[in-house]
């Protein structure tokens, strides 16, 4: 689990807010998108890991790409302050860069 400290917004989260391409809509939502949270890039700390987490703990800052990386799964959510995302998908955030540096 991580509480979000930045968030890139990019092109993926415009095409998706408005159902391009229009086959996206089939998935999302045909007149607008439901349960969707856009924000496919992020950074931030770690607040929980469950039990089969290695790669983290509890305070590190990462960050990662939630959707359009074809590993995830997930349907964005770096707007939301919580995201439950899977460790394969993360990285350590270097010290050198600030949160928002990282999102980008």
């Amino acid at each position: 689990m991580v509480r979000i400290k930045a968030t890139g917004l990019n092109a993926y989260d415009w095409r998706m807010s408005r159902g391009d391409p229009c086959l996206v809509r089939l998935q999302q939502g045909w007149r607008r998108p439901h349960n969707l949270v856009l924000g496919a890039d992020v950074a931030g700390l770690v607040v929980a890991v469950g039990s089969e987490v290695t790669a983290f703990r509890v305070g590190d800052a990462v960050f990662g790409c939630l959707e359009g990386c074809g590993r995830s799964g997930l349907a964005a959510g770096g707007l939301a302050e919580l995201v439950a995302a899977p460790q394969t998908i993360l990285a350590l955030k270097p010290a050198s860069l600030s949160f928002a540096q990282a999102a980008a």
